[in-house]
């Protein structure tokens, strides 16, 4: 990943910054997703989970800059 953020032109600092906030916001989602999955049905919330994963990773493969990269991260964090 740190070959990532050079080329959208984040330092250290940058990749400190979207590391925490990916904690922060998996930290808060992950009780949510697990309501939803009691709800839904876990299988379903799996695939929803995996299509949201590759989503979130081609967002972050085709960015086509900072903020573009860091919003791809973190739409879909820990799905």
């Amino acid at each position: 990943m740190p070959a990532a953020f050079e080329s959208h032109g984040m330092d250290l600092r940058w990749q400190g910054w979207v590391a925490s906030t990916y904690g922060l916001i998996s930290f808060f989602v992950g009780p949510m997703l697990g309501r939803v999955s009691d709800s839904m049905g876990r299988v379903a919330m799996l695939k929803m989970s995996c299509v949201g994963n590759i989503i979130g990773a081609l967002g972050s493969l085709y960015a086509t800059g900072r903020w573009t990269f860091i919003a791809s991260r973190k739409v879909f964090p820990s799905s």
